[in-house]
This record gives structure tokens, C-alpha cells and sequence, in this order.
């Protein structure tokens, strides 16, 4: 957090240098004074201050004046910073709009990021709670023998499943049709889930997630869980697409 008895690094905050910031404190202290004045009370030699000048008038922190035949320097009224700051604030505002329509498309570069362990993955179940919102889906490719992670984090994921429930997310799995799989569903599921056990379902200790734009692929044995989530829109509506096919025979 900026001191706001630092009035320095206030400045330095909104773009200024330091040695900017400190002209425009020196010449707001001593009113309009010559570049040597100016000098002598900051220390620096009049050909820093000549220096220094060009950027602060550009900036329209600093205005010139010449009075009777002597060129001065006077720092612009605070409250007129204030109101130049809100100016740029609300341009930026209008800005931002055109700015986005010139931006280069990156939807067909995924992005992958890695969970390289149960408690990493937590950040990954924190951003869903976050931004998960009513009526979402989250569809589910399961083995039905990955419960390992449920126990080492149980309390964790339980706030996750009282999330989902709460909040009405539609999640949808996919499952083996075996005995064991069906138990598993029994533990981690929650009431507004959907499971459908098909024959020939995957064997492997692994999941598939997906949700929005990510397509999230699991390992899940132990500790030796870990979660590779890629996100592209591409490629999650070609994962949901061979999901709602399963789905939906």
C-alpha cells in the first residue's frame, strides 16, 4: 500500500519518474521560480533542471511564463491533475472498446497451464467456484476408480460439491457401466448430477473435463495426481461435441 504521507510516490504511481516527481513537488512548493531556483532547492545544476523541463511541460505538469523578461516555472494547480486524470480515465474507457476490435484473435492458440499436485489443483476448483455461474455445465469423463483424490483432499472437495449443488451447475459424467463405477458416483457425486454408465468405458486412472473453453485431462492416483487444462474454444466445442454424441445414443 502507497503512504499517502508520500505524496512522491504518489506521483511515481501515475507515470512519473522520480526526479519528475520531485520537480513537481519543488515547483508547487516555491510558486513560479526561475530554472535556478529551482535548482538550488533541489540540489541539481540548472542544466538538470533544462533537462527535466521538456517532458514535465509536455506532460502538462509544468507551465512557462515570462515575466518581465525572466522565464519561469510554475507547477499546475493540483485539483487541475485531478481532473486531468479522471479526463484520461474515462478515455481510457472509450478506448479499451476500439482497442479490443484491433486486438489479434488468440482463441486458436491454447493456452495450457499444469496442476502438479492435489493441492494445486485447488486453485483450479477455486477459479470454477469464482466463475461458474447457474445453469453452466461441466461434462465428465470418468473411469470410476479415481477416488484417491476425493479422499486426500475430502474437505475440499466437499465445499466444491456443496458449490455445485448450490449454484444448480449441471454436470454431466460419463462413466463405465461396472459396479465400482457406480459406487463411485454414489460418493462423488451431488444431487443435481447426471451420470451414464456405458459399456467399453476407459480403464485407465484418468479423467477428462469439459467446461466452457477448457478441455481438463487428469491423472489421478494418489499423490500422484496432476491436471493438464487447455483452453480453447476449438477444441472444447470438439470435445462437447463427441461428449453430447456418447450422451445422448
Amino acid at each position: 500500500m502507497t503512504d499517502i504521507n508520500q505524496p512522491e510516490n504518489l506521483l511515481k504511481e501515475i507515470g512519473l519518474t522520480r526526479s519528475e516527481a520531485e520537480f513537481y513537488l519543488a515547483s508547487l512548493r516555491l510558486g513560479p521560480a526561475s530554472a535556478i531556483q529551482l535548482g538550488e532547492h533541489m540540489g541539481h545544476t540548472r542544466q538538470m533542471i533544462y533537462n527535466l523541463l521538456p517532458s514535465l511541460v509536455e506532460k502538462g505538469l509544468i507551465k512557462q511564463s515570462d515575466i518581465n523578461g525572466r522565464r519561469l516555472y510554475e507547477a499546475i494547480n493540483p485539483e487541475i491533475l485531478a481532473d486531468r486524470a479522471e479526463k484520461i480515465s474515462h478515455q481510457i474507457k472509450e478506448l479499451v472498446p476500439v482497442l479490443k476490435s484491433e486486438q489479434a484473435t488468440s482463441s486458436a492458440i491454447p493456452l495450457i497451464t499444469v496442476y502438479e499436485n492435489p493441492l494445486a489443483m485447488r486453485q483450479w476448483y477455486r477459479d470454477f467456484m469464482k466463475q461458474a455461474k447457474n445453469d453452466d455445465e461441466l461434462l465428465v469423463w470418468s473411469s470410476g476408480k479415481t477416488q484417491d483424490w476425493f479422499e486426500i483432499d475430502r474437505e475440499f472437495y466437499e465445499k466444491y460439491l456443496s458449490f455445485s449443488e448450490k449454484n444448480g451447475i449441471k454436470t454431466f459424467v460419463i462413466l463405465p457401466d461396472t459396479k465400482e463405477a457406480k459406487e463411485y458416483q454414489k460418493t462423488v457425486g451431488h444431487k443435481s448430477t447426471r451420470a451414464k454408465f456405458i459399456e467399453h468405458g476407459w480403464e485407465t486412472f484418468a479423467e477428462k473435463w469439459i467446461w466452457k473453453n477448457q478441455v481438463c485431462y487428469l491423472t489421478i492416483k494418489g499423490n500422484a495426481t496432476n491436471m493438464i487444462v487447455i483452453e480453447s474454444h476449438e477444441l472444447a466445442e470438439i470435445e462437447r461435441f463427441d461428449f453430447l454424441h456418447i450422451w445422448q445414443k
